[in-house]
């Protein structure tokens, strides 16, 4: 892409950011290229209301290591 096509892009999505406001919206729009986050928020919620939840407190470090 050129220059003159990047900022026409960037242009379009500067108007409808600070045009569209989300607090205004009846309710959550989703895309089909959500389904699999969506999916994945159901089932791990699913899991959290099993008690397959980790207390975030419980970890430490970068790499999420927990303490035993």
């Amino acid at each position: 892409m050129g220059p003159s096509v990047c900022g026409y892009l960037l242009l379009c999505a500067q108007v409808i950011v600070e045009t569209v406001r989300p607090e205004q919206l009846p309710h959550e729009f989703s895309l089909a290229a959500d389904m699999p986050q969506i999916a994945f928020r159901k089932l791990r919620q699913e899991w959290v209301d099993m008690g397959y939840a980790v207390d975030p407190s419980k970890t430490t470090g970068p790499h999420g290591s927990l303490d035993m």
